[in-house]
């Protein structure tokens, strides 16, 4: 497959979302902020990059806001965002949705509420930092 046309939008979506005609994407591939690291409500309002580091991870990676949403907020705004993307799809477009699986059950539910037909799911599988992940079949 050789893809010529494409586009990347890097910002927050909904900004630009609406600024995209309806019916006028091929496919929506996000990885948004998944708001679930920490077993309090303390730790999981910590910055993204204190919170999702380990002791031997050397790579530091900028912050970013929204990362600490509890379940209900989480789903609503999901569900707002996926509702936007649904608009601006073409008839038929996949929808790839990077989460953690925390929030798996409440993605599905967004992705559902704001008008995609759910199909399943793709994983990705974690590799040590020494090696490359990959995509895994779930039967």
């Amino acid at each position: 497959m050789n893809i010529k046309n494409y586009q990347i939008y890097k910002g927050d979506c909904l900004k630009v979302l609406p600024r995209l005609a309806d019916e006028s994407v091929d496919a929506i591939i996000t990885d948004p902020p998944y708001s679930s690291g920490g077993q309090s409500s303390g730790t999981r309002a910590a910055m993204p990059s204190k919170k999702y580091v380990n002791s031997e991870v050397k790579i530091v990676r900028p912050d970013f806001f929204g990362d600490n949403k509890d379940q209900r907020s989480f789903l609503y705004w999901c569900t707002l965002w996926l509702g936007e993307c649904f608009r601006i799809a073409k008839i038929g477009s996949p929808v790839c949705v990077f989460c953690d699986w925390r929030q798996l059950p409440i993605t599905t539910d967004a992705i559902q509420a704001a008008g995609f037909i759910w199909r399943g799911l793709i994983c990705w599988t974690e590799s040590p930092p020494t090696k490359v992940g990959g995509f895994k079949k779930i039967d």
